[in-house]
C-alpha cells in the first residue's frame, strides 16, 4: 500500500525563520565569549621568549640565505629586539622585563647590545633572559658555535 504524501500531512523540520533565530542567539553568544577568551591569552616570559625565539630563527636563516652578517639588536632601555634582517620589532609590554649575557663588541654598551648570525651559521652567542614579578624565568640561548636559538625550561625566581 502505497502512502502519497499531500500538503496537509505534518512535516517534521525546522522553517527558515526558527533557523535564523537560532543563528542570531549564536552569534550573540560568541560576541559575549571572545572578549572572555582573550583576557585567557596572558602575556607571559614563555610566550615573549617565543616571539623572540622566531625572531632569532628567521635572522639566523636570513644570514645563511643571503651571505652577509644578521644582527638581533636588543635595546634594554625601550624594552626592544629588532632585526636587521626586516622580520620586524618585538617591543616588551609592560609586565615582561629583560636582561641579556653577549659578546663585546664596538657597539655594545650597558643599554643596548647585538648578536649577529654569520653566514657560515656560527653567531657571536648570548643568552636572553625574560622575567615578570613571579612567574617563572625563560631564557632565550643562542649558541656561538652553531647559532641556533634555543629557549630553556623555565626557571623559577624563588630565593633559595
Amino acid at each position: 500500500m502505497a502512502h502519497n504524501i499531500t500538503p496537509n500531512d505534518n512535516i517534521a523540520g525546522f522553517s527558515l525563520t526558527e533557523m535564523l533565530v537560532v543563528l542570531a542567539i549564536m552569534g550573540i553568544l560568541f560576541s559575549l565569549a571572545i572578549p572572555s577568551y582573550r583576557s585567557l591569552t596572558k602575556v607571559t616570559p614563555q610566550s615573549v621568549a617565543q616571539q623572540v625565539l622566531h625572531m632569532a630563527q628567521s635572522t639566523r636563516l636570513s644570514a645563511l640565505k643571503t651571505g652577509t652578517p644578521k644582527s638581533l639588536f636588543l635595546e634594554t632601555t625601550s624594552g626592544t629586539i629588532r632585526s636587521d634582517a626586516k622580520v620586524g620589532t618585538i617591543v616588551m609590554p609592560a609586565a615582561i622585563a629583560f636582561s641579556a649575557t653577549i659578546g663585546r663588541d664596538n657597539r655594545t654598551t650597558a643599554k643596548q647590545g647585538n648578536i649577529t648570525f654569520f653566514p657560515n651559521g656560527s653567531a657571536t652567542g648570548g643568552t636572553i633572559r625574560f622575567h615578570s614579578g613571579d612567574a617563572p624565568e625563560t631564557a632565550l640561548l643562542v649558541n656561538w658555535l652553531t647559532g641556533v636559538p634555543t629557549l630553556t625550561e623555565a626557571v623559577s625566581r624563588e630565593v633559595r
